[in-house]
């Protein structure tokens, strides 16, 4: 347990298993968000989807799910 208190943001945004997010779209989710309150309380809609999810960045499957 004391092990996992040094887990990157990224890593437990990986960890979460959401569907078509790998590696590269976590790390860009918590680049943006940077912490798992602003993550869970994102609404595409009020922050804007090419803001959040920049072409190439999190691929288009992730996108619809996000």
């Amino acid at each position: 347990i004391a092990d996992s208190v040094d887990k990157t943001f990224e890593r437990v945004v990986f960890a979460l298993g959401i569907r078509f997010v790998g590696e590269i779209a976590a790390k860009a989710l918590a680049r943006h968000f940077k912490s798992m309150d602003a993550l869970a309380s994102a609404s595409l809609r009020r922050a804007g989807p090419a803001r959040l999810l920049s072409a190439g960045t999190v691929p288009s499957p992730a996108r619809r799910r996000l």
